[in-house]
């Protein structure tokens, strides 16, 4: 049974930017406030992107992939402008 949607803000504060330029997004290290956790946020424009939706898509199949080569998405959100990926940060890489 449905109870209704819920909004929620998502609370990081961005670290230091990792990645390359010319990407279709930016990447930070971040601390999230509410798990206390060091991550990797992937922040990327939806003017970039055709469609917000399939986007979330291949979020939800990284979600559930347990293969070891594979890094897991923790979760993703969306504001008006960006939907955000969080990922575990490996510290001495991936």
């Amino acid at each position: 049974m449905a109870i209704g949607l819920t909004k929620a803000f998502l609370n990081f504060e961005t670290k230091q930017e990792i990645g390359q330029e010319g990407q279709n997004s930016q990447v930070f290290i971040a601390h999230d406030k509410q798990l206390d956790a060091e991550l990797v946020i992937k922040k990327i424009c939806k003017d970039e992107l055709p469609n917000a939706d399939i986007y979330f898509e291949e979020d939800r199949q990284l979600y559930d992939s347990t293969h070891p080569n594979v890094v897991q998405v923790k979760y993703a959100c969306e504001d008006d402008g960006y939907v955000y990926i969080a990922m575990p940060y490996y510290p001495k890489g991936s």
